[in-house]
């Protein structure tokens, strides 16, 4: 699209001039009064950093400020690095200095913290206290559509952020395919709950300003899951976009009787969704409300949509992102770099001339993961690190990542079908699998699951479910029940932040029977010896299975008992008598 974010913006402030813009506690603005808003503190970027393209951080809460201070750095030509004072000192230390910012914009409420945290490094410029009268004109600069338009920071896989920054044109182009998707418009009203600081933030914000949509900034970490249901209502909010998690929650509150009558389209976006958020979203949500998940990511944008209406029907524990959408084509590659046969299972490339134009500061890695399919095409293709498959009719099935991938007795897993598989249980909200090395040299297989409801599933349960489905290399050693998953600031799962499970007894039945004969001890001390457990924790009637018992550890179980017994026991002995009690009879 050849023009800038800017130009596209003040286009729509001719068409709705009188129209309402934006929306919180503090103050209401029409698309006029918030253009004129932007293009003070615009007036003010300029008179203490002069044209040109430069870095600046924006420091704010979510709220008008934040809105208004975008749309000024971009109508200067400039590039905003959003941070959220909420985040850890030590991340948006980093993110300052790595961004190499030239300049902080804040408010007074956020000015001491904001001063601390640029140490002398940058200059500031308060919001609150710049000219009111005189500066409301646009600046009127030409921007190129290849001038930076921001640097948004993600997790980085090496435990420090990175930042992604894209041009005013592809962002542009990434914000009208969304907009004439979902007929974004006149009559539309948005909440925005995302941090101010990631790309949720980011599609919410131009979907709704660029096409005369009123949008409603919310912080839900402040105001609570209460007040964005009476603000749904209040409001007649007609389009929610969330990522799943905040979903989930939100509908753990909903009562029988809600129903939300103006929603038209709810989208899910930055996790998987779950057949259970299709039971919330059909139970809760008018007829003619539609929803929508799909996959994307900040160095892509959105490259799948997935769409459901009430008489959709869901047969899998998770939804596939879906099918594609304009400008963006997936392929799916081998190790090799060739693209696997249809059905196969691939890494995730994405070919697009819109993709994020890197990584901040990042030239090695940029080589790597972004490259023009010819020298001097404006077409790139984007290595994902996510595996999928596509199926017949062209709908896209994401498989977790490549890095997710664990050897388990030789064999290569992909802990995401196992995730799936527990998710098809019916009876966990959130569930994440990874390999842990639980004695030392040998990788296990590790479920962390959030119940819907108490009592939780017991383990024996989600064995027999899972055996059903998985070969038993598949199924894991531990099952850990937690009240919640960590999140990053993100608001994804956090993988690195997962409870050790070696400091975590295997959730066993709550009786224990003791021992009560000299077999059944040296039965009981061989199983705890090889299993890395206590004589207290292998009762008479523990499943073996149920105590982090495979088929190699059963093997080595069955060898003992053959040393010390000297009779010869098969592993379908061992399994057909599963227990200590059972096994010494």
């Amino acid at each position: 699209m050849e023009q800038s974010v800017a130009q596209c913006f003040e286009q729509r402030v001719e068409q709705y001039p009188d129209r309402l813009a934006v929306q919180d506690r503090m103050m209401a603005l029409t698309y006029r009064q918030f253009n004129a808003f932007a293009n003070r503190i615009a007036h003010g970027i300029l008179a203490q950093q002069g044209e040109g393209s430069q870095q600046i951080v924006l420091f704010f809460e979510q709220s008008i400020n934040f809105l208004g201070s975008i749309f000024g750095v971009l109508k200067t030509g400039k590039c905003y690095v959003p941070i959220d004072p909420s985040f850890p000192e030590s991340r948006n230390r980093y993110i300052l200095e790595n961004a190499q910012a030239h300049l902080i914009v804040t408010n007074t409420a956020n000015w001491a913290v904001a001063e601390h945290l640029a140490a002398g490094s940058c200059p500031l410029l308060n919001i609150d206290t710049l000219a009111l009268e005189g500066y409301d004109h646009n600046p009127g600069l030409s921007i190129s559509p290849d001038a930076l338009a921001y640097i948004i920071y993600t997790s980085g896989s090496t435990g420090k952020p990175k930042g992604v920054f894209q041009s005013n044109g592809n962002l542009l182009h990434n914000a009208m395919n969304q907009i004439n998707a979902f007929h974004l418009g006149e009559g539309d009203r948005m909440p925005l709950v995302h941090s101010c600081s990631v790309m949720g933030a980011v599609r919410v914000i131009y979907n709704a300003l660029l096409s005369g949509t009123t949008l409603y900034p919310f912080d839900v970490k402040a105001e609570g899951l209460n007040a964005l249901r009476s603000l749904l209502v209040d409001e007649q909010i007609t389009v929610f976009h969330s990522v799943a998690t905040l979903f989930r929650h939100f509908a753990e509150i909903f009562r029988d009787t809600e129903a939300f009558p103006h929603l038209r389209l709810v989208i899910l976006g930055g996790e998987a969704m779950t057949r259970k958020d299709v039971e919330f979203y059909k139970q809760y949500f008018p007829d003619r409300c539609l929803l929508c998940t799909g996959l994307g990511s900040t160095e892509a944008g959105t490259i799948r949509v997935f769409m459901l209406n009430k008489a959709s029907e869901i047969s899998t524990g998770l939804v596939p992102p879906g099918y594609g959408v304009e400008g963006v084509k997936v392929l799916l590659w081998d190790e090799a770099g060739q693209e696997v046969p249809p059905g196969e299972v691939g890494e995730i490339v994405i070919q697009s001339q819109y993709l994020a134009l890197g990584y901040w500061q990042q030239e090695d890695t940029n080589g790597e993961v972004f490259a023009p399919i010819a020298p001097g095409s404006p077409v790139r293709r984007f290595r994902t690190g996510d595996l999928g498959q596509l199926l017949p009719d062209g709908c896209l099935v994401h498989l977790g990542r490549k890095d997710f991938q664990v050897k388990i007795r030789g064999y290569r897993v992909n802990v995401a079908e196992i995730e799936a598989a527990l998710m098809d249980y019916g009876f966990l909200k959130e569930v994440v699998v990874v390999g842990r090395e639980l004695s030392p040299g040998e990788l296990s297989l590790v479920a962390y699951g959030v119940p819907l409801q108490q009592p939780a599933p017991t383990v024996s349960e989600l064995r027999q479910f899972l055996a059903q489905k998985l070969p038993d290399y598949m199924i894991p050693s531990r099952f850990v029940t937690l009240e919640a998953l960590p999140q990053t600031p993100n608001g994804k799962i956090d993988r690195r932040s997962l409870p050790d499970p070696p400091a975590i007894a295997p959730i066993t039945p709550s009786h224990y029977i003791a021992p009560r004969t000299p077999l059944e001890l040296e039965i009981v001390q061989i199983w705890a010896e090889i299993l890395g457990l206590t004589v207290e924790q292998v009762g008479l009637d523990h499943q073996f299975l149920d105590v982090g018992g495979n088929s190699l550890r059963g093997m080595q179980i069955l060898s003992r008992l053959r040393d010390r017994f000297n009779i010869a026991l098969t592993p379908q002995d061992l399994f057909n008598h599963s227990t200590v009690a059972r096994l010494a009879a």
